[in-house]
């Protein structure tokens, strides 16, 4: 299925679920993802403080509304918190400038806006692909994969999470060689010291092909990497996101 923002940006095991049960404030059900930094949320008869216990004082209006807009906010900050970390592990000297809601870019990157405008241009708007969804990007410098002349290591960090970004058009071919690369770039970052154990692919799809076909071929791609990590997809023709962790994938073969 699709992704909501909160099935994107909360963690692959902490989906948010819908609750189908009437809103109002006399009977409220909320089921919703538990997230590190922001208070998990209970059924409830009544006003929103006892979900959030002493820490807000709310008034008994529009409480769906407060929660959702609290935990988004709460998600946010967790999500920039932890990329922040990963980012400043990897990096530990360089600086990073806000450039629009929720991305940062490395200060020695910033050069590429005027050397590579077009290169620019085309990075933002996949980010803001996730970015518009609540996600935290943190833009890495640019930096070479050792004994790999002219290829670079993973674009940069998101919720956390080391990614690189393909855009892609053109055949089932191109799909798996673009992700072969990407997988490779975001893996060369797991070799520095950090911690890290995770690095994902999220991929820009411009040719018009079929979800399932793009999970048995990444699936293939995937048989002989035993990486941990997820694809993310979005498909530009429909204006669906997807995303399937590396293990969910593998399973589609058989091969755990």
């Amino acid at each position: 299925m699709p992704l909501t923002w909160p099935d994107f940006c909360c963690s692959r095991n902490e989906k948010a679920l819908e609750c189908p049960a009437p809103y109002s404030t006399k009977n409220a059900c909320f089921a919703a993802r538990r997230a590190r930094n922001c208070k998990s949320l209970v059924k409830t008869n009544g006003v929103l403080q006892e979900a959030l216990n002493s820490r807000f004082s709310l008034p008994q209006i529009s409480d769906k509304i407060i929660l959702m807009a609290f935990c988004n906010t709460e998600q946010t900050r967790f999500n920039t918190e932890k990329s922040l970390a990963l980012a400043s592990a990897l990096f530990p000297i360089e600086k990073w400038i806000p450039t629009e809601t929720n991305v940062w870019v490395a200060k020695s990157r910033l050069s590429q806006e005027i050397q590579e405008p077009d290169k620019w241009k085309r990075e933002m708007s996949q980010v803001r692909i996730l970015t518009n969804r609540g996600s935290v990007a943190y833009f890495l410098p640019e930096k070479e994969i050792k004994g790999e002349i002219g290829k670079r290591s993973a674009d940069l960090v998101l919720d956390g999470e080391i990614m690189e970004m393909k855009t892609v058009s053109g055949t089932r071919v191109t799909l798996g060689g673009e992700f072969r690369l990407a997988y490779k770039q975001g893996a060369s970052l797991l070799r520095e010291k950090t911690g890290a154990e995770e690095h994902s692919v999220f991929i820009r799809l411009i040719t018009d092909l079929p979800y399932m076909s793009v999970m048995s071929k990444i699936a293939g791609e995937l048989k002989d990497r035993p990486g941990k990590g997820r694809l993310v997809c979005y498909f530009e023709a429909s204006g669906d996101l997807y995303s399937w962790t590396y293990d969910e994938l593998r399973a589609i073969i058989g091969k755990k």
